[in-house]
């Protein structure tokens, strides 16, 4: 009688394993289909759902920046693409070897001795999806808005990501032209702090380091390929 029971007793804690296997296999099915893009840092970038600062209106317009503003600077020119932008005296503009990436940016940092790494804009150019366009990088997204600049729309992503020791801060501007998907992608990569030396106490402020982002896509200008 013991021995019987001990039997049933056993049939009943395999079924009971047999079931939560099962279960958790369909779990992880689920999850594993559901898995989003890779983004910069090759961490997983969830799917953000689009959103509109005003409600969901009319698109939201860019601050115009004033032409004084910009004295000085310099101006980038594509002749392939049909598009120029300006960029500060102090940065450093770097072609790049044929590819979705066209061209990059760097820039030094406007606050000195912060874990600020570097930080860089590239401007990339695509075949549009589907009539789709947006952030260039795949990153992990936090927010999206449609911004207006003159009479064109760019789809503005802002979002970060980090890894190891590391944190990238990303803001693009994306909008279609004659098909293809023109990306203005601006980056901060940082150091956690301790990270890389014992001198660097002070974290950057995004906002500042920012700043020159906006001047740049708010230069923007379009014209005719030959």
């Amino acid at each position: 009688m013991v021995k019987r029971r001990l039997q049933f007793f056993l049939i009943g804690v395999a079924m009971i394993v047999v079931a939560l296997s099962f279960a958790f296999a369909v779990y992880l099915l689920c999850t594993l289909q559901n898995v989003p893009k890779v983004g910069l840092m090759g961490l997983r970038a969830p799917v953000a759902t689009s959103t509109q600062e005003n409600g969901g209106g009319s698109p939201l317009p860019m601050g115009i920046v004033d032409g004084g503003q910009l004295q000085g600077w310099g101006t980038y020119q594509n002749a392939a693409y049909g598009f120029s932008f300006k960029y500060p005296p102090t940065a450093v503009v770097v072609p790049l070897p044929p590819g979705d990436a066209v061209v990059r940016v760097n820039f030094p940092a406007m606050v000195p001795g912060t874990n600020l790494s570097e930080k860089y804009l590239q401007v990339s150019v695509r075949n549009s999806v589907q009539g789709k366009c947006s952030n260039p990088f795949e990153s992990y997204v936090e927010k999206v808005e449609t911004v207006r600049l003159g009479e064109f729309e760019f789809t503005r992503e802002t979002g970060s990501e980090g890894a190891t020791g590391q944190l990238y801060g990303t803001e693009s501007y994306s909008t279609l032209r004659g098909g293809q998907c023109l990306s203005f992608g601006f980056v901060l990569h940082a150091y956690n702090l301790g990270a890389v030396s014992d001198t660097v106490t002070r974290e950057y402020d995004r906002k500042v380091e920012s700043e020159v982002f906006q001047h740049i896509i708010a230069s923007v200008q379009f014209f005719a390929t030959n």
